[in-house]
């Protein structure tokens, strides 16, 4: 005759935090071991010798409020704009700037429209423009 425990207890071990740690520990070490090799090409660059960099100014071209266009600081009525402005350019080239680039610099009060106007004359001339902005802070 076997006599049984009714009281018996059940051992059991609960693992669901140890998921939790190996989980987060695989992850860990799969971004350290990625961190460690970098896949990076290796170049070993060429060194130049003596050319000095030229820095180039922009042609700066303004319309302030009063719509008054301004090529550098000088005054330019609108109808001769962009000849005035293709004139700049070429001596520009003269001067070695074989791309030169034009700056534009528009007041505030000035419609989006004018400024346009602007830019399709500069696209006309094949010169690439630049709208200035004022930087906040």
């Amino acid at each position: 005759m076997k006599f049984r425990n009714k009281n018996r207890r059940h051992v059991e071990v609960n693992t669901h935090a140890f998921n939790d740690i190996m989980f987060f520990l695989m992850m860990f070490f799969l971004i350290a071991a990625t961190l460690a090799n970098p896949s990076a090409i290796k170049l070993t660059l060429p060194k130049a010798k003596g050319e000095k960099s030229i820095v180039r100014k922009p042609i700066e071209l303004s319309i302030d409020a009063n719509l008054i266009y301004y090529i550098g600081k000088t005054p330019v009525p609108y109808d001769e704009l962009e000849a005035t402005l293709q004139q700049t350019i070429d001596n520009e080239k003269a001067n070695g700037n074989e791309e030169p680039v034009v700056k534009l610099f528009v007041d505030q009060s000035v419609t989006m429209q004018t400024a346009a106007q602007v830019m399709d004359i500069g696209a006309n001339l094949n010169v690439k423009m630049l709208l200035a902005l004022q930087r906040k802070g």
